[in-house]
């Protein structure tokens, strides 16, 4: 091959073409960043908007009736109570008649409150309860039911007897089948709502709750299907999802006694290769969800009582994670190499690598912002957290990632050998240095308080990640 003109001519419009393709394909890339970024902007403005704007109930409250399930303890306990001080007309549905919570109830409540004794996986209590809210409501207008009963699990799938999966389905998403089919005749004539509290995990299913992420999945699916379906006869479906408040279900020493029945079932050769120290550090694990647990149930109770009365609810109020950009985060984690869990530590790779939440900074002052995510309930829409994970191995060192409102907004530019390498970050850097304490290369424990820590909203989370090196 030797040079020529026709040659040369040749190469020149290869090359002009790829140019020109390149500066199609620059601007191609300049839009969707301005779109992705107008995009996460329309987001927390939205989010902002929604909940800095006051709520209004609808009129008529003293002529309206609500049936609610699983009312002997949180948010069925608390809404039962705050429905009734409104003056509507409450069904607390409740399995045990002598319980703490429906002696509380009859102690606290108007006559407006019945008690009604059900259990939502047996059909005959279901038809019992339809029948009692017939009788007694007289010319009342029956308005919303609330799925709210529930019940937990903490483990992993082959340490979890199949009876679990069984109960956990029965329950999360059955039983809320099986009361909303018995009263939507009732819905359907007052063109009522129906109200499902489910979880984050009905999004996400985190490591250790993969059974109870499935009824919750079941749950939100039939949600979804639900609403299409009614909508024709203008009866609404809404769905809450909380996330780490101090319920039953969150009770450190329930959790560690279901753990370890669930434990003793297994046979020897599984309880072998897992080893007691498997064990050990559930246990600890089921002790830190019940520490990092919020003990103000006001937001999610907040966005149900929305829900059930509001003018203008919302589909799907989350309570911990709001709007699409959260949403997105949760499916983005396997393709960064790291999924943030919020629950549980890693306990098959604990010796590969270590992440701790460190400390919730603002974005651009602590003082101000924090005020501001005090005005809207605890709901972290403009605080943000720096995640710093110690890696392990050939490559040590450490990384920072920034989650803006749940999302993944900042990384560091790859693994600095010394934690004091990322006080390049300047929002970051005055909290993360005060928390550092004895060798650049420690990391505090992930359970201990520090004076520039706020309590509860502000509370140390877990970071479940994997590095891949």
């Amino acid at each position: 091959m030797r040079y020529s003109v026709p040659l040369w001519a040749a190469s020149t419009l290869v090359v002009f073409a790829t140019l020109v393709l390149l500066s199609y394909v620059t601007a191609l890339v300049l839009y969707v960043g301005a779109a992705a970024i107008a995009g996460f902007l329309s987001d927390q403005l939205i989010k902002l908007a929604v909940n800095l704007a006051p709520r209004r109930l609808l009129p008529g409250l003293r002529e309206r009736a609500v049936f609610i399930t699983g009312c002997s303890s949180g948010f069925g306990l608390q809404l039962a109570k705050r429905l009734d001080a409104l003056g509507v007309t409450v069904y607390a549905g409740l399995r045990k008649p002598h319980s703490t919570g429906a002696l509380e109830l009859k102690a606290t409540c108007s006559n407006n409150l019945h008690i009604v004794v059900i259990d939502v996986t047996k059909d005959e209590d279901v038809e019992n309860a339809v029948k009692y809210v017939n009788k007694t409501i007289g010319d009342k207008v029956f308005w919303a039911v609330v799925n709210n009963a529930g019940v937990s699990a903490l483990g992993d799938v082959e340490l979890t007897p199949f009876s679990v999966f069984s109960h956990l389905m029965e329950t999360n998403a059955l039983g809320c089948v099986r009361v909303t089919k018995a009263f939507l005749p009732l819905l359907r004539e007052s063109k009522g709502r129906v109200v499902c509290v489910g979880s984050i995990s009905g999004l996400f299913a985190f490591p250790g709750l993969t059974h109870y992420a499935m009824s919750k999945h079941a749950l939100t699916a039939f949600a979804d299907g639900l609403r299409r379906e009614l909508r024709k006869w203008s009866v609404s479906v809404h769905v809450v999802d909380p996330h780490m408040y101090q319920t039953g279900m969150t009770n450190e020493m329930s959790s560690i006694k279901r753990l370890k029945e669930n434990w003793e079932t297994c046979n020897e050769k599984t309880l072998t290769d897992y080893g007691p120290d498997f064990f050990k550090k559930y246990t600890e694990n089921a002790r830190y969800i019940a520490r990092l647990s919020r003990g103000s149930l006001a937001v999610p109770l907040d966005d149900i009582m929305d829900a059930i009365l509001g003018e203008t609810p919302q589909v799907v109020a989350d309570a911990y994670f709001g709007g699409l950009c959260d949403f997105v985060v949760l499916r983005l984690g396997d393709g960064v190499c790291f999924v943030s869990t919020g629950v549980c530590h890693s306990i098959s790779s604990v010796d590969d690598w270590r992440g701790f939440l460190l400390v919730r900074s603002s974005l651009l002052s602590c003082d101000l912002l924090d005020l501001v995510v005090g005005w809207i309930k605890d709901r972290f829409l403009w605080s943000h957290y720096c995640i710093v994970v110690e890696v392990a191995g050939p490559k040590k060192g450490f990384i920072l990632f920034v989650f803006l409102s749940g999302t993944l907004v900042v990384v560091s530019p790859g693994i600095v050998p010394r934690l004091q390498d990322i006080a390049w970050y300047p929002m970051a850097s005055k909290r993360v240095s005060s928390l550092v304490q004895g060798e650049s290369t420690q990391l505090p424990n992930p359970s201990a308080r520090h004076k520039d820590v706020e309590p509860i909203d502000a509370a140390l989370f877990t970071i479940c990640s994997k590095i891949s090196m």
